[in-house]
């Protein structure tokens, strides 16, 4: 048996999207429903509609769909290179693997790095064989979660009138930049 080197690279581009979000009302509905909430429930109406909607048709506020705001379609590469090296009785083979994953939440994400290799050997009559077997990883998350105990639960309660950014807002609390947009900071 000759000697052999040989390297294989393989490369794997992909997107993610979420299959499906729940659909939700606009701001205008929303504002309609909460009206007429209140009226079923013998309490005063909470919204001006009339000036409200205007508002909406004169464009100074607009509807947000938050899963809009919160996700996208995001991006997943994979390398892999594999090492095979063969030499009379000496035997390797040594990979890499990255993989670089962003989450579809914004503030979300994966990397993972992968070693291995192995390498075997026979002494020239074969009365001893040698294996060695070496791996490693390290991978780094990226969880925006951990921040806001449910973002999830604070996309679903965030109203589709509040306004999406502020300049003295973390967009990835919902909830501060509801307190922060509406009156008395009540919803």
């Amino acid at each position: 048996a000759g000697d052999l080197f040989q390297v294989d690279y393989t490369f794997t581009q992909s997107w993610q999207e979420p299959t499906r979000t729940p659909d939700v009302i606009d701001g205008p509905t929303y504002l309609t429903l909460w009206n007429e909430a209140n009226r079923n429930d013998g309490n005063a109406e909470r919204w001006n509609l009339e000036s409200e909607l205007a508002k909406y048709e004169n464009g100074t506020k607009y509807s947000l769909d938050w899963y809009d705001v919160y996700f996208k379609t995001a991006p997943m590469q994979k390398h892999h290179v594999n090492l095979i090296l063969s030499s009379g009785p000496i035997k390797s083979s040594t990979s890499f693997t990255y993989l670089n994953q962003e989450g579809m939440m914004y503030g979300t994400g994966f990397k993972n790095f992968n070693y291995r290799t192995n390498i075997s050997a026979d002494t020239k009559n074969k009365i001893a064989h040698l294996d060695i077997h070496i791996s490693g990883y390290r991978s780094e998350t990226e969880d925006n979660t951990s921040v806001a105990r449910s973002v999830l639960n604070k996309i679903n309660s965030a109203p589709p009138y509040a306004p999406f950014v502020t300049q003295d807002s973390d967009p990835n609390d919902v909830m501060t930049l509801i307190r922060k947009n509406t009156e008395n900071g009540t919803v």
